[in-house]
């Protein structure tokens, strides 16, 4: 698949490829989804398609669909250490998330941590789900890696890795 176009002088999609073509006279008009833009560079544009269309100076039209790609380039990842223990338990957590620019720790669904590594004092005993939110650049496009912890105070057994979700089981 092309993930570009020619359209006429110098237009450049941030997120995408430069697009040039010698054709045309200047100076040239560029639209995207129909809204005018003095400059050829389009910057921070969500993955979606556009319509960008380019007027040159004797009133020739360009018009092409820019595709932008949802393109996760991160993986989300982290080890909790220890994995057992009585309560009160601290579990420091290891990230190992890839191209990541940013983090958010959750327990339970609750945001606890924004740091790279963090640790965590478990007080009471129970099952807590222990998540990374790990994403580059957009927050909303993020990878999540997540563990079913223990409950601390009891003896846990061995881990079993099911898809992104490590399970204590007995």
């Amino acid at each position: 698949m092309r993930n570009w176009v020619q359209l006429p002088g110098t237009l450049t999609i941030i997120n995408s490829s430069s697009l040039v073509n010698s054709a045309g006279t200047p100076p040239f008009q560029h639209h995207l989804n129909g809204v005018e833009q003095a400059s050829s560079v389009f910057q921070n544009l969500e993955p979606d398609a556009y319509h960008v269309r380019t007027t040159d100076a004797q009133g020739c039209i360009w018009d092409s669909i820019v595709n932008i790609p949802l393109n996760t380039p991160q993986t989300g990842a982290f080890t909790p250490n220890p994995t057992t223990g009585e309560t009160p338990l601290n579990v420091y957590f290891s990230n190992q998330s890839t191209n990541a620019t940013g983090y958010e720790w959750l327990i339970d669904g609750f945001p606890f941590s924004t740091s790279f590594n963090t640790a965590y004092t478990f007080e009471d005993s129970g099952y807590f789900e222990v998540s990374l939110v790990a994403w580059f650049d957009i927050p909303s496009c993020a990878d999540t890696a997540t563990y079913l912890t223990c409950r601390p105070g009891h003896q846990s057994g061995h881990a079993q890795y099911h898809h992104t979700k490590w399970r204590w089981t007995k």
